[in-house]
This record gives structure tokens, C-alpha cells and sequence, in this order.
């Protein structure tokens, strides 16, 4: 993360700072109203994109959230792979759990099945993607506040600012 700016404050004036900072939070708008979140950063971008500072945020921000739905979209992709490739095994497994009801200790006494560890490492992934997500975005709009710059880690550069 960058903790230097090319920016200072008294470069950046308030409604700069303002609409940077709404750029990075309309990415929350994801958890509310599905693809706004992209929709709504372009817009406040593309309207004041004539200034630096909010050109810099608005390509960092959209970068952002197009790199998080494509890390979505792979995460999902493998769970759903695991799920239909451990299909058979599920099965199986709730054969056992349904012969020895709620006999837990022998259903587990061989061990956790395979798909099991699998699908629990997909959900920490998520989860984990999920908090990533959230503090980053916060870190952004808190650094556009203060009138610094801000790179997003893990993002993928699809846009550049001027």
C-alpha cells in the first residue's frame, strides 16, 4: 500500500475529495443493489474526470471492483466444480449420516470426507475475500478524504488515469 501522496491537500480541493470518497464507498452499493456498484463509480468518474485527483481514485476504485467481482466470479466457479465433482462423495456421506443419525463421533471417525475440507477452504476464501474487500475500500475513502493518493492491492490495472 502507498503511503505517500502526489497530491496535497492544498491541491485538492473539498468537492474533489468529496467525490473520490464516494467514488470508493459506492462500491458497498454492491451488497444492496446488484451491478450499481459499478455503475454508480463511472458515472461520479466520468463527470469529473477532468480533475486529477478524482481521475486517479475513480480508475483506482473501478479497477478495484472490477478485479473483486472477477476474483467472485473464480471463487464461485471453483465451488461449484468441487461441488459437482465431490457430488457422488455428498452422497454417500449422507447415506452414513442417515444410518447412524446423530452419531457423530462414528460418522467422523474415519476422518472428514475430501470435499468437506474443500468446501470449507472455498468458504474461508469467500469470507475472507468479503473483509479484504470491505477494509480496503474504508482505507481508500479515507485517504481520499485526507487528499492522498491510494493503490488498491491485488487489483488488476484495466484503467488507467491520465
Amino acid at each position: 500500500m502507498e503511503t505517500t501522496s502526489k497530491y496535497t491537500t492544498s491541491e485538492t480541493n473539498k468537492n474533489a475529495r468529496t467525490n473520490a470518497v464516494l467514488i470508493h464507498l459506492s462500491g458497498f452499493l454492491k451488497y444492496f443493489f446488484p451491478l450499481l456498484f459499478i455503475i454508480a463509480p463511472i458515472l461520479i468518474w466520468t463527470r469529473n474526470k477532468d480533475d486529477a485527483f478524482v481521475d486517479d481514485h475513480g480508475s483506482q476504485a473501478i479497477n478495484f471492483q472490477i478485479s473483486m467481482f472477477i476474483y467472485s466470479l473464480v471463487i464461485g466457479f471453483i465451488g461449484i466444480i468441487l461441488v459437482l465433482f465431490f457430488l457422488v462423495d455428498f452422497v454417500a456421506f449422507a447415506e452414513i449420516v442417515d444410518r447412524h443419525g446423530d452419531d457423530f463421533a462414528s460418522i467422523f471417525s474415519q476422518g472428514w470426507p475430501t470435499w468437506m475440507i474443500w468446501i470449507f477452504l472455498i468458504a474461508v476464501l469467500a469470507i475472507g475475500k468479503f473483509f479484504f474487500e470491505i477494509i480496503v475500500m474504508i482505507v481508500a475513502a479515507l485517504r481520499a478524504s485526507n487528499g492522498q493518493s491510494y493503490r488498491y492491492p491485488l487489483t488488476i490495472q484495466f484503467l488507467k488515469a491520465k
